[in-house]
């Protein structure tokens, strides 16, 4: 079997390698078949984060050794960046092998893995390109096998994605989409509307989500969930979001003094520790009062249950800024973060909310949860009086949804609080 001896590689020499494993089949065979596959570990960052590096080159070498002693003496197996590996299966494979080689690797590299006394449980998703490619091909060859693999990631850990022209052109939409995310901020295409939250048993208004859109020059308005996974993907989402923070308390505090601004924050944000200083400078030049503004966070934040974030969250708190888990219960929602954390409000995901009464049944179950912890529930995703009867009986206290108002730009807030008062 053809193995590089480079360990670690660096992606120079991977990339080295890789083009002297393929010039060599092609010195062997003058017209081959083959295929790439490129293999990525799932997360493999996580496992870095959780156990040190050393730990993560480890298991990468005994994901390497089981790779070799799944493939034959002609197929190649080389080290690429990170946590990546390359293999190239030699001539006469069909797509249809070749489809059977990667999912009998996928059940490899998923085997838990023992290393230093600790046991880890791994996996791997794996694109793949079918040649047959010309030399000066190849690269373009693992180019699409790299595009395969991040279409296998997107689905889910252990997925195995063949490569098709779909991909290559979503990646080209995909690289121009973040190319103009670049540019928004500077350009100023980026817009906050603001959906209203009510008390449920008066109707009142209480206060405002502050929703993030991207007007694009050609695109139009994007919503985001089409372009915020881009931006903490590549970083921006810090930036974006210190924006929205110091838009959304300036906003508010031209409103009356009863109404709350809620901002939704990234996991990212709270990554580099500033976010504490980012929320105090936020309030500090809009002289917006702490609490009138709501911080949501996701469960995604809770995971990482570093002591950092417990602070910063603890800090924000005493602040006097109120907090709120987002999205609860469609993630790993955790009682014993609830306990942990100082919460004021529990956001009910609107895909618990409803009439049905296993939903009814959750709801209320959360409601008791919360009123035993201090905390207020709100039931997000209202859209019809049914919904809302039903969210009053099991105890919710706010609510928010189309029944009340759709998100609304800066400019018709005026009208709206105006309208409510009258309600």
């Amino acid at each position: 079997m053809m193995v590089s001896t480079s360990h670690p590689m660096t992606n120079l020499e991977s990339r080295k390698g890789f083009a002297a494993q393929v010039a060599l089949i092609y010195a062997e065979h003058p017209s081959p078949e083959f295929a790439v596959l490129v293999i990525g570990m799932d997360r493999f960052k996580k496992i870095n984060e959780l156990y040190g590096h050393t730990f993560g080159d480890e298991l990468l070498e005994v994901g390497s050794e089981r790779l070799r002693s799944a493939l034959r003496e002609e197929d190649a197996v080389l080290r690429f960046h990170g946590d990546e590996f390359v293999v190239l299966l030699r001539p006469s494979r069909s797509a249809e092998q070749t489809g059977l080689v990667a999912e009998r690797l996928t059940n490899l590299l998923q085997r838990p893995y023992f290393i230093d006394g600790v046991v880890v449980n791994g996996s791997a998703s794996i694109g793949v390109a079918q040649g047959p490619p010309g030399t000066t091909e190849s690269e373009v060859l693992l180019q699409h096998a790299s595009i395969a693999l991040r279409a296998a990631k997107a689905a889910g850990p252990g997925s195995v994605y063949f490569f098709d022209a779909a991909m290559e052109e979503r990646t080209v939409t995909r690289h121009a989409l973040v190319g103009d995310l670049r540019k928004a901020l500077l350009l100023h295409q980026f817009e906050i509307h603001y959906q209203p939250q009510i008390d449920i048993r008066t109707r009142a208004l209480t206060g405002f989500e502050a929703l993030l859109r991207w007007r694009h020059p050609k695109l139009g308005l994007i919503s985001p969930g089409n372009f915020i996974p881009l931006a903490e993907e590549t970083g921006m989402i810090v930036k974006i979001g210190e924006w929205v923070l110091r838009s959304a308390c300036k906003q508010a505090a031209s409103l009356p003094s009863n109404i709350v601004i809620a901002v939704n924050a990234s996991p990212l944000q709270f990554k580099d520790g500033l976010f504490l200083d980012s929320v105090k400078h936020a309030l500090t030049l809009s002289h917006l009062p702490p609490n009138r503004l709501e911080i949501e966070i996701t469960e995604g934040v809770l995971l990482k249950d570093s002591q950092s974030v417990l602070s910063t969250l603890d800090h924000l708190h005493g602040e006097g800024v109120r907090l709120a888990m987002d999205d609860f219960g469609t993630g790993y929602s955790s009682l014993v973060q609830l306990a942990k954390l100082p919460f004021d409000t529990i956001k009910i995901d609107r895909s618990l909310v409803g009439i049905a009464a296993k939903k009814r049944a959750i709801v209320r179950s959360v409601v008791v949860l919360g009123e035993g912890i201090g905390m207020s529930v709100l039931a997000e995703g209202i859209e019809t009086e049914e919904e809302l009867d039903a969210v009053r009986s099991d105890g919710c206290a706010h609510a928010q949804g189309y029944l009340f108002g759709k998100p609304i730009p800066a400019k018709d807030i005026p009208a709206a609080v105006e309208l409510f008062s009258k309600t």
